[in-house]
């Protein structure tokens, strides 16, 4: 089940997780300290999108050339990314404004 697409697709969600974790603090990062309650919402949002990585890219017939594994590599940052995002906004951006 597991196969190397497996390894690209995981690695590209982690590191769609992470840069969004980073990139709000790296972008601001003088006027803007790191907030640890970001972690857990990190952990989750990852755990998630591996999950979901795991199902979508275990059922695909991906060719072995390089076009279609790029394309997997930033279809799941992309999907990383929403995640985190998606996560970041409602459960810890909302709560804010109540």
């Amino acid at each position: 089940m597991f196969t190397y697409e497996v390894e690209i697709a995981t690695c590209a969600v982690f590191l769609g997780c992470l840069l969004r974790l980073l990139l709000p603090y790296l972008e601001r990062r003088d006027s803007v300290t790191f907030d640890n309650k970001y972690i857990p919402s990190f952990v989750g949002s990852f755990v998630l999108a591996f999950v979901q990585t795991t199902l979508i890219v275990a059922n695909l017939q991906i060719p072995d050339t390089a076009g279609p594994k790029i394309l997997l590599f930033f279809t799941m940052f992309l999907e990383g990314w929403g995640t985190s995002d998606v996560i970041n906004k409602l459960g810890i951006d909302w709560r804010k404004e109540k």
